[in-house]
């Protein structure tokens, strides 16, 4: 792991920690250099993480003195912040289950009655609108001209992320 992207991966750390009861449901996840997560702990659990020696990474938990979690530097590829049971619930409509299809550059969501209007958006993260359609049918969306990134699509009162 490249020692550049830990004072990032420390202040979203602190960021996250310090937010709303919504934090709680934020998993913090040590990735090895196999790909696969070595570690993972709700992040509210966490207080601080400490690079004890240079050569190793540590997370303290919110009593301040106990280690939750050690190793060395060189095992970790990535550290990530899972958000995904945050904000977004199980989107459905008359009880159907809904699910977003990414096939490409086209997104769909599956279990919608093809032919059904809704109100279709797409936003990115920082809130800015790409896509806005009052009477969508269902039909397929093409996302190829947006840019790589993370977006939700609203559509009516159910809302799905993805990334491009």
């Amino acid at each position: 792991m490249k020692l550049r992207f830990i004072p990032s991966a420390l202040l979203i750390a602190c960021c996250c920690s310090n937010a709303t009861a919504q934090s709680s449901q934020v998993e913090l996840q040590v990735v090895g250099n196999n790909g696969s997560t070595i570690w993972s702990h709700p992040l509210n659990v966490v207080k601080k993480i400490t690079f004890p020696q240079g050569n190793s990474l540590s997370f303290i938990g919110q009593d301040g003195t106990s280690v939750l979690y050690s190793t060395e530097l060189t095992n970790v590829k990535k550290l990530l912040f899972d958000y995904s049971t945050v904000g977004i619930n199980d989107p459905s409509v008359d009880g159907t289950e809904l699910s977003l299809v990414i096939d490409d550059n086209q997104i769909s969501i599956d279990g919608w009655t093809s032919g059904d209007i809704a109100r279709a958006a797409i936003y990115s993260t920082s809130g800015q609108a790409f896509y806005n359609d009052s009477n969508w049918d269902g039909s397929a969306i093409n996302i190829s001209l947006l840019p790589k990134g993370v977006y939700i699509l609203k559509v009516n009162n159910n809302s799905f992320k993805f990334r491009k």
